[in-house]
């Protein structure tokens, strides 16, 4: 991570205001990264530049906003196998801290003419002085680097169009909440945010539509436009990522049509057969009960089948289950 005023100041990329106006950006953190599989002693690669339009010294939150998404960067890389698309800025996202604005965030690609490859991912936090509850941040910053950098499911209408967002909040908070649980993380990691303040929340908007998913299974409807919509698709997502692994869960959003969120069930089944092999681990609240997997051609080893319903089967929930696919 690099802090260093600019020469010249940085201007937003969007335009606010009558007439619209770019607004100005004097001070820039850079922070860096490396690749898991990079060769040993390799220089780490620009991904995040944070821009600030005032500075508060060692405790400035551009500071704090680059750990938490370099944490969340190295999720996506290391979990998920994802890194960021190169199409934009090289794989760097720019985020501007704002002093004015509506409280909240935004992602947007955009058009930069102060770049000479014009086209960035761009992330904005308004009214900077608002952005003070440690939960509220972690989960903002998660919501906009969720939009950043996961593969898109749209066609929704509430409570957003694209469901990215939703997702990295409950994708990335969940894993925060279990590095800090194991003391891999601390505060400083999640924008001051405690163990207590990410369980609570894990506990409220993550594991009841995770189990919902589980133990719906194929039934789950994806197809409507609203909330209901949106958080059965996030369940059944989240629950993947837990019982089949996060690599599970990158590969079915990749097979997705944007667009057509109805066949993510289907992109789930054709992710789940790619791996010869598979081991199942489920979330400690589904333990005992009765949930399902897509298994599609493959066999179930470790758990009597209770019912099948197209690819997917019925198990009571434990450990030492295995899925393995017959390879024709």
């Amino acid at each position: 991570m690099q802090m260093r005023p600019l020469a010249e100041s940085k201007l937003s990329p969007k335009r606010f205001g009558n007439p619209p106006q770019q607004w100005e950006f004097p001070y820039v953190v850079s922070a860096y990264g490396t690749m898991p599989a990079a060769p040993s002693g390799s220089a780490p690669e620009l991904r995040f530049r944070i821009y600030s339009q005032t500075r508060t010294g060692l405790d400035d939150p551009a500071v704090e906003v680059a750990k938490m998404l370099l944490r969340l960067w190295d999720f996506n890389v290391s979990q998920l196998g994802l890194d960021h698309g190169r199409a934009y800025s090289e794989g760097v996202i720019d985020v501007y801290l704002c002093a004015a604005g509506l409280p909240g965030g935004e992602q947007r690609f955009d058009v930069d003419n102060q770049r000479k490859r014009g086209r960035v991912n761009t992330i904005y936090i308004y009214d900077l002085a608002s952005f003070n509850d440690p939960l509220e941040r972690a989960r903002e910053i998660a919501h906009e680097y969720g939009h950043a950098s996961l593969p898109p499911i749209g066609g929704f209408q509430e409570p957003e169009d694209w469901a990215n967002g939703y997702l990295g909040e409950r994708l990335y908070l969940q894993w925060i909440r279990d590095e800090l649980l194991a003391g891999r993380y601390g505060v400083a990691d999640c924008m001051q945010a405690t163990f207590d303040d990410v369980n609570a929340y894990v506990k409220k908007n993550v594991d009841p539509i995770v189990e919902r998913a589980a133990t719906e299974g194929p039934k789950t409807a994806i197809s409507g436009v609203g909330k209901t919509a949106m958080d059965n698709f996030m369940g059944l997502a989240l629950y993947v990522s837990a019982a089949l692994r996060p690599r599970v869960l990158a590969r079915s959003m990749l097979l997705n049509d944007p667009s057509r969120r109805w066949e993510f069930i289907e992109s789930v089944e054709l992710a789940a057969m790619e791996p010869e092999s598979m081991a199942v681990q489920f979330p400690a609240n589904l333990v005992g009960k009765s949930v399902w997997l897509p298994v599609g051609e493959g066999k179930l080893a470790g758990a009597q089948t209770l019912k099948k319903s197209g690819k997917w089967v019925q198990v009571k929930a434990q450990a030492g289950i295995t899925i393995t696919q017959t390879r024709r």
